[in-house]
């Protein structure tokens, strides 16, 4: 089948992989490790057979893989099962199968086969200081730009009054010669943690070999999670060096807004929203000179995304999604500058909360792409009570959308 760049984790629902901690450090650093470096969740199953149009791997208990999900099967006698591919369904009550349907029809069955998901693949550990919760990342790819991401997740940023909050430091740097030699361009704080997440929420990562997402559910008035990205956009500008963004939330270190149990705490994040450029930047400006720039969207929907449409679509009584990538723009010197898109996100133009946390595939205009439906929030004081706006993201192919 063709190659799957994209990589995805749901971490309560797949298993194998680390789950974030309350308190606990260097969950967050052992879950990037294995979502984009190593993989995670090695599974032998008892038997694999052919049949149908489809493999299917049966084990002797739960295996943890979910639909949709990228699996790398490997070890096969008959080579014609190995090979990185989509789960097509899961069946754990009894049987504990999964199906996937392989490039070429192969043997009816077949032995030595192991399965797990891969990394994503085209990110490197430079560096990794086990007992001090540290690591330093960089995109391998021949178009990445030339930043690398120093992670910190240790208790020292136990927020800052020391009590109500956990995150990792996050650094982007460049000229990086090794930990102590580099020029820091940005530095910032993530969620890092599942504490005071309700029962029933969920956090995600998805990535390509150079843009991540993590989608963490961290507020506990609202249980809707907040997305914090950082990786290269889609630029239209030849010889562009410098079109590496990143989102996050407000952090400082003395406390005063950086506690999300507080509901006076002022802790916002405004992904899902076009026309809005808080808490947005990019590495530099189009003109690639030193310094960084403010960023943000721009497609159908004025403000929030979602809200064009009513739901469901008169027309269709359904969802619909914008098939043309989010225009990212900055304010330069020379005013409004088209920069580029950004990958993986689909604008949807109407809204239903019973969608957060689904998958679904046909829609009109690229009817066998799988993307993921979240609700998540335009803030993180859980003094607030703000709907949900829809984050839509591909699970297919980030880089085919400029042009």
């Amino acid at each position: 089948m063709p190659a799957i760049p994209v990589k995805w984790l749901r971490q309560s629902t797949m298993g194998g992989c680390t789950q974030l901690g309350t308190i606990t450090e260097g969950t967050f650093i052992a879950q990037l490790k294995e979502f984009l470096i190593t993989g995670f969740n090695p599974q032998t199953p008892a038997t694999a057979t052919y049949a149908g149009g489809v493999v299917t791997l049966t084990f002797g208990s739960a295996h943890g893989f979910v639909p949709y999900q990228v699996i790398e099967v490997t070890n096969a006698v008959d080579t014609d099962y190995n090979g990185t591919f989509r789960v097509v369904a899961v069946e754990d009550i009894t049987a504990f199968t999964l199906t996937y349907v392989p490039d070429v029809a192969p043997t009816a069955s077949t032995t030595g086969v192991t399965v797990k998901q891969p990394p994503v693949g085209g990110w490197e550990l430079v560096f990794e200081d086990i007992p001090n919760f540290r690591m330093t990342l960089k995109r391998t790819h021949v178009d990445a730009t030339p930043y690398y991401f120093k992670i910190h997740n240790s208790a020292d940023y136990q927020g800052g009054a020391g009590s109500n909050s956990w995150w990792a430091w996050f650094e982007i740097v460049e000229n990086y010669v090794d930990e102590t030699t580099y020029d820091l361009v940005q530095a910032y704080a993530w969620p890092a943690s599942n504490r005071y997440r309700a029962t029933d929420a969920e956090s995600w990562l998805f990535a390509d070999d150079r843009m991540l997402y993590h989608v963490v559910n961290y507020a506990n008035g609202t249980a809707v999670p907040t997305v914090i990205c950082v990786g290269d956009i889609n630029s239209v500008i030849p010889g562009d060096r410098g079109h590496c963004i990143s989102q996050r939330v407000y952090y400082d270190l003395t406390g005063l807004a950086s506690e999300w149990d507080v509901t006076t705490d002022d802790i916002r994040n405004y992904f899902p929203r076009n026309n809005d450029s808080l808490h947005k930047w990019m590495m530099t400006q189009y003109h690639n000179l030193p310094g960084i720039t403010a960023w943000y969207t721009m497609g159908y929907n004025s403000s929030t995304w979602g809200g064009l449409l009513a739901h469901p679509n008169a027309a269709n009584n359904g969802m619909v999604l914008s098939t043309q990538p989010l225009m990212v723009l900055e304010n330069g010197v020379r005013g409004v500058t088209m920069r580029g898109f950004l990958p993986g996100i689909l604008e949807p133009l109407n809204w239903s909360g019973t969608l957060a946390g689904q998958i679904t595939s046909g829609h009109p205009g690229m009817e066998s792409v799988p993307v993921q439906w979240i609700g998540v929030t335009n803030h993180i004081d859980n003094a607030l009570t703000n709907a949900a706006a829809p984050f839509v993201i591909r699970l297919d192919n980030w880089r085919d959308q400029v042009g």
